[in-house]
């Protein structure tokens, strides 16, 4: 009975500790005004919407993108994709901008 309620006890400290880890890492919108305020820089591939609610710029070709938890380091634009290597691969269709991943695997 101790073994059960110990175990119990662990599945529900780890459960309570990845919700407060999933909320800190990315605190929700308090207002309207800031969840539609533009990113901090100019977006050359595009904005989109990201886990938290934020406007976000897309990334470009042999950017940085994906990551854990919830593609933190961000989505690709349009005719790229995350490659396992963590950026993205493929030719922007917004200006033909292009990188070969597969050349860095």
């Amino acid at each position: 009975m101790q073994f059960n309620l110990s175990l119990v006890s662990f599945l529900a400290f780890v459960i309570l500790l990845s919700y407060v880890q999933r909320c800190s890492a990315c605190p929700r919108c308090k207002t309207t005004e800031e969840c539609e305020a533009p990113p901090p820089t100019p977006c050359p591939y595009g904005e989109y919407i990201n886990y938290c609610g934020r406007r976000a710029c897309l990334k470009g070709p042999g950017e940085v993108c994906g990551g854990p938890p919830r593609r933190s380091y961000g989505e690709c634009t349009s005719g790229t994709y995350c490659h396992k290597i963590g950026k993205c691969h493929g030719c922007a269709k917004s200006n033909m901008d292009c990188f070969n991943a597969e050349m860095y695997t």
